[in-house]
């Protein structure tokens, strides 16, 4: 199995978007699972143009954001995005993983988690965090088997 990295570009908007709303549907049906994919879909549909306006501001700042596809034999399997923070150099965020459910099961969330944490290394970034919606379980495993540990907890109420 051939495995690449490649960076994304203002070029690839609407595959990231794509990609993002694919990912929005699957995070959303462990977190909602009561709620509609059509519902779900409409309200990603209301928010694509500011969603798109804030990926391309994104891809623009090119040396706090890194934004890599990850291809399996020329074909597009997955993305990650993780941000430098803006204030202190050595801190990032891990924002965004995802990998498409037929490319799932095969290691590639961690190979690609693993190359962004040696980018942001050679960038001089010491730690690492990311959020992740509670009943997102593949999610947490995931961070857990790459040294993730808990430090913080944020509680919902609606009123």
């Amino acid at each position: 199995m051939k495995i690449s990295f490649i960076k994304c570009s203002m070029v690839d908007l609407n595959i990231l978007n794509e990609f993002y709303i694919q990912m929005s549907i699957d995070e959303g049906r462990l977190q909602f699972p009561n709620v509609p994919k059509k519902e779900m879909l409409l309200d990603l549909k209301k928010h694509k143009k500011e969603r798109k306006i804030g990926f391309l501001k994104e891809l623009k700042a090119t040396k706090r954001n890194l934004w890599y596809f990850i291809k399996v034999e020329n074909k597009i399997a997955g993305f990650i995005h993780a941000q430098i923070n803006k204030n202190d150099k050595k801190f990032a965020e891990l924002e965004k993983v995802y990998i498409l459910k037929e490319f799932r099961g095969k290691g590639l969330a961690v190979k690609l988690c693993k190359f962004i944490f040696r980018l942001l290394k050679k960038k001089g970034v010491k730690k690492i965090q990311s959020g992740i919606f509670a009943l997102n379980k593949p999610s947490i495993r995931l961070h857990e088997y790459l040294g993730f540990k808990p430090y913080s907890v944020k509680l919902r109420k609606v009123l």
